[in-house]
């Protein structure tokens, strides 16, 4: 297995997870077009398509604790479209700490110590100089 770094783990995997449950949420719960899902997310309505298709972003299957946040942030997407990026992203930082990420990273990369704990410490505040 090839070394993955957590941001690619990140961009690659955690980031489109997130847009399809959101896109799904957007359109199921919240009755959104997938035009408006796509303005709202920043993405293409072919990529919502495929993402309500479970055509892309398939690899993750988030907790039901994990999914309430992502309902949670999709309610508030609906409810204050003009703070959707905040939402999202407040919702990506929330994932760079999760356990999700952590078993991702250890299942695409077998160099990832045991104790690893770089994404969980990095999200705590520690800043490089």
């Amino acid at each position: 297995m090839a070394t993955h770094m957590p941001q690619e783990i990140e961009v690659w995997y955690i980031l489109p997870s997130l847009r399809r449950e959101l896109s799904k949420a957007l359109v199921k719960k919240h009755s959104m077009t997938q035009r408006e899902v796509s303005a709202l997310l920043g993405i293409t309505e072919s990529a919502v398509s495929q993402y309500l298709a479970s055509k892309r972003a398939s690899e993750i299957k988030f907790s039901r604790e994990e999914l309430e946040k992502i309902w949670k942030a999709a309610n508030d997407i609906a409810t204050n479209k003009d703070k959707a990026a905040k939402i999202f992203y407040s919702l990506t930082v929330f994932f760079r700490g999760s356990k999700t990420m952590c078993s991702l990273h250890h299942k695409l990369d077998n160099n990832v110590p045991k104790n690893c704990d770089v994404c969980i410490e990095n999200v705590s505040g520690v800043r490089f100089k």
